[in-house]
């Protein structure tokens, strides 16, 4: 909330009649409004940026400069940090709002508040027709070297040829995208496999925990290793992973299970690939059903063996994992909004037809009313019946000939 009420203060400053005029703010502007409206964030982010290497100018300004005097001193590239503006009129904006998270997170936290002057590269600025210039990509960067203490960075500067203020930020808008918008953005399980090898702590960092897991079970995230099971939606496994250590009382015991339920996955599903919407249906099956007290037959019956049982009687019926995730509607918005509940729906199901119809137990396991008590929060009463309303129903059959009535049993399925 108070990310949108600094967002919507920028909006609110663009609208002003007054700044309509000169459209451009300054990194100290922006910093004033973050501190204004998460003083406490800003304080902690500010100080985590207060460091020796900060108060050294940051790392790397020195890669073709002899002194700081020769980097300063070399104004066509090299700008203090005040001439660095953000055009933020009401109209066309070349420059994004101002977002504190992405600062933060993304930028100071993960640099642990090191301003690398080589990371940054060079600051892209248009130079506009009436000699003002406006900040078309990494303005982020500018706020991050401001909250730093950087007084200097490097500049990359387009100068354009026309004098119409709308073309250029049209133009400025058209540069953007060229470099940003087209590039190929690395995959969830790239970025995955990449922080396994640069975040700090790694013993107790929750992705070195898992990757360590991956690499137990020979289960490559990205699918690079093709001696590795790959695994599609690495960001869905740490989702079930946080569920499991909440429902479970701590990563020790959620780490035990998910290791069960992938080793599991891998023998069911030999050669495929590891869907993270399958675990996800799974993982919520198993622990709204496993040990409960829903009924006596479910836990008697309901186990790992019992759904691996399950799992391998089907793949010999070409009953691939993508069997178990699909049967809702796609229009239907707790079909997409609730993947893990409209998978473990699936699987519920076919788990309760399986065991009566191999003779397991003399009726389904899980009656409508059972069901309707693990879903009813996230799915529709219709797509839950579709699944599990078992009974008998009966409608009246007026004969032709006789005019007798008759009662008709139909099966509701």
């Amino acid at each position: 909330m108070a990310s949108k009420k600094i967002q919507d203060a920028q909006n609110a400053w663009a609208s002003h009649p007054i700044n309509a005029r000169n459209p451009y703010r300054s990194a100290q502007m922006d910093m004033d409004l973050w501190e204004e409206y998460q003083s406490k964030i800003f304080t902690n982010a500010k100080s985590i940026c207060d460091n020796a290497d900060n108060q050294n100018r940051g790392l790397n300004w020195n890669q073709h400069y002899k002194s700081w005097e020769d980097f300063i001193a070399d104004e066509a590239n090299v700008w203090p940090i005040e001439k660095f503006l953000k055009d933020f009129n009401e109209g066309i904006r070349p420059q994004r709002p101002f977002d504190p998270q992405h600062l933060e997170k993304d930028m100071i936290e993960l640099s642990d508040g090191i301003f690398d002057h080589a990371l940054a590269g060079a600051i892209d600025v248009g130079i506009r027709y009436d000699g003002s210039s406006n900040v078309w990509d990494h303005w982020h960067t500018v706020l991050f070297a401001a909250m730093c203490g950087i007084t200097h960075l490097r500049v990359n500067k387009y100068v354009h040829e026309t004098s119409d203020l709308e073309a250029s930020r049209i133009h400025e808008c058209s540069l953007y995208y060229k470099r940003n918008g087209r590039n190929k953005k690395s995959s969830s399980e790239d970025i995955f496999e990449k922080e396994t090898v640069t975040v700090k702590n790694s013993l107790t960092n929750p992705t070195t925990q898992l990757n360590i897991l991956f690499q137990e079970l020979l289960i490559s995230p990205s699918g690079k290793n093709s001696n590795y099971t790959s695994l599609s939606g690495v960001e869905g496994i740490k989702k079930a992973r946080k569920i499991l250590s909440k429902s479970l009382g701590g990563v020790k015991a959620a780490d035990k299970k998910l290791k069960e339920i992938l080793e599991m996955t891998k023998r069911c599903f030999p050669g495929q690939t590891i869907q993270s919407t399958f675990v996800r249906g799974l993982v919520h099956f198993v622990l709204n059903f496993e040990n409960s007290s829903l009924s006596p037959s479910i836990t008697a019956n309901l186990n790992l063996m019992s759904l691996e049982a399950m799992f391998i009687d089907g793949v010999s019926n070409s009953k691939t994992q993508s069997f178990y995730t699909t049967g809702l509607s796609v229009n239907d918005v707790s079909a997409k909004n609730q993947p893990a509940q409209a998978s473990s729906i699936r699987i519920a199901q076919a788990w309760s037809e399986w065991m009566f119809a191999k003779k397991l137990l003399k009726r389904r396991p899980i009656s409508l009313k059972i069901a309707k008590l693990v879903y009813a929060n996230t799915l529709s009463d219709f797509e839950i019946a579709a699944k599990f309303d078992n009974s008998e129903k009966t409608i009246e059959v007026q004969c032709p000939s006789c005019d007798d009535v008759f009662n008709f049993k139909i099966d509701s399925k």
